[in-house]
């Protein structure tokens, strides 16, 4: 599996850069069991707020053989159906599938309506790319920092955004795992419920497939 390396100068200018502007201590203090959502907390402090990460999250785009404009995308260039996964961070595996939607829809969209419901605990957040950049998710998400027309990026802030994206490689991996398979690749031209149904079926045997590929390492 791919991973970013950081430099020791990096990460602590990481850490620290996160510790001062964001108030996220310590990712690896809580140790979670996911199948119980019980938080063990593994620090001294147990009245310390802290902030952790267990998933990150995106959306995709699956082409569609239709001349329905609703499905077009601008930013594809493509009429499509889009579904958006939260994936785990330890082993790549997709805890969570949202869709079909329209591919015109912005992905806040489609996460207001489908996955803005699910509790989190206290102090977790999530993993996403700069689609999800906005005030009203500030407490849920963990977002790279755009560049503005007035200011440039400081030093801490592009290492920053290298380290939130090399938390998102599962989702993207899970992603690419499922567009590895033919079906998926091309214009689909049967129902929508079907293709939901190939969808939801493929990311059980992507999952399946994970689960022997972390046995085996």
């Amino acid at each position: 599996m791919t991973r970013i390396v950081f430099s020791k100068e990096e990460v602590e200018i990481i850490q620290r850069y996160i510790s001062e502007a964001f108030g996220v201590h310590d990712f690896e203090s809580r140790k979670v069991d996911l199948e119980n959502r019980k938080v063990k907390d593994l620090t001294k402090d147990s009245d310390r707020n802290f902030n952790f990460a267990l998933t990150a999250l995106d959306t995709s785009v699956f082409p569609l053989r239709t001349n329905d404009d609703q499905f077009y995308s601008k930013k594809h260039s493509k009429r499509c159906l889009k579904y958006e996964a939260i994936v785990t961070l330890d082993k790549g595996t997709c805890c969570y599938l949202s869709g079909p939607h329209i591919g015109s829809e912005h992905d806040l969209t489609v996460y207001r309506k489908e996955v803005a419901h699910l509790e989190l605990l206290p102090g977790e957040k999530i993993f996403a790319d700069k689609g999800y950049c906005c005030n009203e998710f500030n407490n849920k998400f963990i977002t790279p920092i755009k560049k503005t027309h007035e200011t440039m990026l400081t030093n801490e802030e592009h290492c920053f955004n290298n380290w939130v994206s090399s938390h998102r490689i599962n989702v993207e991996k899970f992603f690419k795992d499922l567009k590895n398979y033919e079906i998926l690749k091309k214009d689909w031209r049967s129902s929508i419920d079907k293709h939901m149904k190939m969808v939801f079926f493929l990311t059980w045997v992507v999952n399946e497939e994970n689960k022997i590929l972390n046995k085996e390492l």
